[in-house]
Formats: structure tokens, C-alpha cells, sequence
């Protein structure tokens, strides 16, 4: 992830332990800042409003995973505990206060900053790991109301909650491994227009309609396989398997950027040899 100037990087060493680094020169020089007692770091988010804090998800070793805040730019992070999760693959939080951490075969819900829980399991079905999760709304919604958007895919599909009824609704029966909605904002509301999904047998996924009902496959002019769809300002962008980054408006690919450079951490240590 990149926050202003700053390259902050999740991964797992040769211990199978998360790390967390940090580099404000695009990965030339790199500073260790955490150690994690769970697995690999598995997501990062900021809030999608102006709130400096980072959160950042681990899964699970030998132990069970972590839940971590940064505030200030990545260069430390405290533990956030008492959500309940072994496990965690996605987090995603509205603002300072109100996170939703997902992992497990559920989701968590605080509005206080982490001092308090819900569990939002109610239907979803058991055995059933969650693989992604996106959360879009406005930063009023406290609680969860009919302007703020929440699904989780499994191994089953693709789910969306209704707040009210406090039920998970099936909305595809194929399973996804990366979610995103464009979404117009109106002073402090997003609202969303159009769901998009990276499935698991490597297909984009566009709808429109808003009962979920008329999926359509986008996939056709992509050179490879995606691997992750993200919306923002500037459109609705999509990686691909081996580089290159695709902007697509509606349905029609419009724009490719050229193909990222790998970048070599110079920095990354060896855990057998700490000199090299």
C-alpha cells in the first residue's frame, strides 16, 4: 500500500511470520516495524475517510492471527484484540471508529474503535471460510443502514447483508476472490452504482442491477488472468496475473496502463543470514 509518500508492505518470512515494513524511497531501503505472532499478512486498509489509521490482518501459525492499528503512517502498530477470529484474510474500515473485520467463516463489527464486537455470522453458512469482503458507505452510517453496502464471498459465492432483516443474501452462486462497486459521492455519502467481482476461475463479473439479478462476464479482452478489481475516482481498475493494469468504465476496457516494474527490496532480510 502506498499512503502519501510512503510504501508500506505486508508479507511473511522464512518462519512463516507476518511482517510489516515501511520505505519512503519506493522499496530501495526498507525498515522491519513489526513481527507478527500470527501467520502472513493477508490485507491492509486505511479509512475511507480522512483518518490517518492503517489497519492491517494476519492469519493464523501456530497461534492465532492478529488485528493491527497504525497511526501514525505505518511506523509502529499496536494489537487489537477481543474480536474473536482465528483467522482473518480482510478487514476494511468506514472511519476511525466503525471496522469490519472479516475471517474465519464470519464477520465482526466494532463502531467504537475495537473496544467492543458484534459478530454478524447471523446466516452465513458454517465450514464455510470467508475469502474477501467489501464494505462501502457513507461515514454517517452508525448503525449499518440501507446506504451502506457489506458482502463477503465464500466457498459458496457471493453474499450481500440486509441490514434490516439481518440476513445474508446470496446474490452469485460462483465464488470471488476480490470485490468492488464504482459509487458516486454526494457530500459525506458514497453511494454505490455497479458490483464487480474477480471470481476464482479467473472471470470479471459486472452488474448493475441492483437486485443482483443479471450478471454479466466482462472477462473477454483481458490478456491474462485477473487477480484483484479496485474502484476509484479515476474509474474501476483491474490487476493481472504476471503485470499490467486495465481501466474498464462500465463494461467496455477503455485505457490499460503499462505493466508495473517488479520491485527488488533490497532490504528484505534473510532470517538465516541477518547480514545479508
Amino acid at each position: 500500500q502506498i499512503y502519501d509518500d510512503r510504501l508500506i508492505t505486508g508479507g511473511v518470512n522464512a518462519w512463516f511470520k507476518g511482517t510489516l515494513f515501511y520505505s519512503d524511497d519506493m522499496g530501495d531501503t526498507e525498515t522491519l516495524v513489526y513481527e507478527s505472532d500470527g501467520g502472513r499478512v493477508t490485507d491492509m486498509t486505511q479509512s475511507l475517510w480522512d483518518d490517518p489509521a492503517i489497519y492491517a490482518c494476519t492469519w493464523s501459525d501456530i497461534v492465532d492471527g492478529e488485528l493491527l492499528r497504525s497511526n501514525d503512517d505505518g511506523q509502529s502498530w499496536s494489537l487489537i484484540t477481543g474480536h474473536g477470529h482465528h483467522a482473518m484474510n480482510s478487514v476494511k474500515a468506514l472511519n476511525h471508529n466503525e471496522v469490519f473485520l472479516a475471517g474465519d467463516n464470519y464477520v465482526t463489527h466494532t463502531t467504537d474503535g475495537g473496544q467492543t464486537w458484534e459478530s454478524m455470522k447471523y446466516n452465513l453458512p458454517d465450514y464455510q471460510g470467508i475469502y474477501c469482503m467489501h464494505v462501502q458507505g457513507p461515514v454517517t452510517a452508525l448503525p449499518l443502514d440501507e446506504y451502506t453496502s457489506l458482502m463477503v464471498s465464500n466457498d459458496n459465492g457471493l453474499y450481500k447483508l440486509d441490514p434490516n432483516s439481518e440476513q445474508w443474501e446470496q446474490i452469485l452462486s460462483q465464488s470471488c476472490k476480490s470485490i468492488t462497486q464504482d459509487f458516486i459521492q454526494i457530500d459525506t455519502f458514497i453511494y454505490w452504482t455497479e458490483t464487480y467481482v474477480v471470481t476464482w476461475d479467473n472471470r470479471v463479473l459486472f452488474c448493475k442491477d441492483m437486485d443482483f439479478d443479471n450478471w454479466q462476464d466482462v472477462t473477454n479482452g483481458l490478456p491474462a488472468n485477473p487477480i484483484d478489481i479496485e474502484a476509484s475516482y479515476q474509474g474501476v481498475f483491474v490487476a493481472l496475473q504476471g503485470g499490467g493494469v486495465y481501466r474498464s468504465s462500465g463494461w467496455d476496457v477503455v485505457d490499460v496502463a503499462p505493466s508495473m516494474p517488479i520491485i527488488t527490496l533490497n532490504a528484505f532480510p534473510n532470517p538465516f543470514n541477518p547480514a545479508t
